[in-house]
């Protein structure tokens, strides 16, 4: 008898584990609902111990919803599997969310894989990884630890990320948070708190390339990459526990990364991170870096330093156009504000609201060159050096600027 309501309990269904109902949920809701929204309902109580335990990945079709209602999801002993993904990789899905309500937990038991170094594709696996998906929601869930990213999206439009804890316990490389990678568009991230092992949030539109070029690219796409545009990520509060990033944006190989908002952007204390927002830095990863033109239209504001970085609050090692920055504040020990690597290009970078107290080395470190540079509404305390470096700026404005103790 098929049942009138849109709603599957994975708990009523048969199966070996948990993982398994929960297939079985989704494979009798398809086949009684068809193309129609469903509705899968992971409850509190799993069968595995109070767990819900998966052998491999959990695979989601277009129209459906995944409810995690205070529950534990746990990746077995070398499963070597992603936890949760699109059941299309070929020709796509649409209208895909995974909802938490409560404190649901989706653990990859990262250590316990078999991960043999940072280079064992067999156990590169993700929390949670879309591939080729329109319209995705991922809201409120722990993820990790993880044998790499806790969350991966590819070749998608339309997705939002928002309220999710990172649990990575920084024991396996390449634990980065939410990675998005081309082609992508209409992206919202928003807040994202906890622990990633590398970058917390990674963004890239780069190129595909084959094993032998080069073997960092290798792990990213299951497509050939692409151009990402329209992103907004919103109140990131995370502490890297190895190395990496708060936020890393990588553009090169003649794709473009165009239109991003980031607003609110903090450091927890003990973080490891090299820096709080990188930009490129994308050597291992690309042969051609970008010009300004594609790497473009960046809006950063509310960011706030309480932790010394390794390289600098902003590290530029990539040709960028049009940056803007604004409501910046640093109140700690720290090294260089802004860092612009030899030979990389910013062209038109605006600077406004900017305090910087404590002790430090540069507020400018311009090793690379700069043109149309505009600072307003800034207070420095502290800072051995305004500018330094080995870099040329041309046309620069300064309003409402105020220097002490320098």
């Amino acid at each position: 008898m098929e049942r009138k309501e849109n709603i599957f309990y994975a708990i009523e269904f048969d199966g070996e584990y948990g993982g398994d109902k929960i297939q079985r949920a989704i494979e009798t809701a398809v086949k009684e609902k068809g193309d129609d929204e469903k509705i899968i309902v992971v409850s509190s109580e799993g069968p595995d111990n109070g767990r819900w335990i998966l052998k491999n990945s959990i695979k989601l079709p277009s129209n459906t919803t995944l409810l995690l209602k205070d529950c534990y999801i746990f990746l077995k002993d070398n499963a070597k599997d992603n936890l949760i993904t699109n059941q299309d990789h070929k020709n796509g899905n649409e209208n895909i969310n995974i909802i938490g309500i409560g404190n649901p937990v989706l653990d990859g038991n990262g250590s316990n894989q078999g991960r043999k170094g940072r280079f064992d594709r067999h156990s590169y696996m993700f929390g949670i990884y879309f591939n080729k998906v329109k319209n995705i929601s991922i809201k409120n869930i722990k993820i990790g630890p993880t044998t790499a990213y806790g969350i991966s999206i590819e070749d998608v439009e339309n997705a939002e990320i928002s309220d999710i804890y990172l649990n990575q316990d920084g024991k396996q490389p390449n634990q980065d948070g939410v990675n998005v990678s081309g082609p992508a568009k209409n992206i919202v991230i928003k807040n994202i708190y906890g622990n990633s092992g590398d970058d917390s949030v990674a963004i890239g539109a780069l190129l595909k390339v084959k094993d032998e070029e080069n073997i960092w690219r290798t792990f990213f796409h299951e497509g050939e990459g692409g151009d990402i545009e329209n992103v907004t990520i919103q109140n990131v509060r995370t502490r890297v526990l190895e190395s990496g990033n708060n936020i890393r944006l990588l553009c090169g190989d003649g794709r473009k990364l165009r239109n991003v908002r980031i607003n609110g952007v903090y450091s927890l204390p003990e973080s490891k991170a090299d820096s709080l927002i990188v930009f490129g830095n994308a050597k291992r990863y690309t042969k051609k870096f970008p010009k300004s033109e594609d790497f473009t239209d960046i809006y950063i504001s509310c960011i706030h330093a309480f932790k010394k970085n390794k390289k600098s609050l902003i590290w530029i090692d990539s040709p960028v156009g049009n940056l803007h920055f604004s409501e910046i504040s640093i109140n700690w020990e720290w090294k260089d504000v802004f860092l612009i690597e030899e030979g990389n290009h910013v062209e038109n970078l605006n600077i406004t609201n900017l305090t910087v107290f404590g002790k430090g080395e540069n507020v400018f470190k311009i090793d690379g060159t700069v043109e149309n540079f505009i600072i307003s509404e800034t207070t420095v305390e502290g800072s051995e050096h305004f500018f330094s470096g080995n870099g040329k700026v041309k046309n620069i404005f300064f309003k409402g600027v105020l220097i002490k103790n320098f």
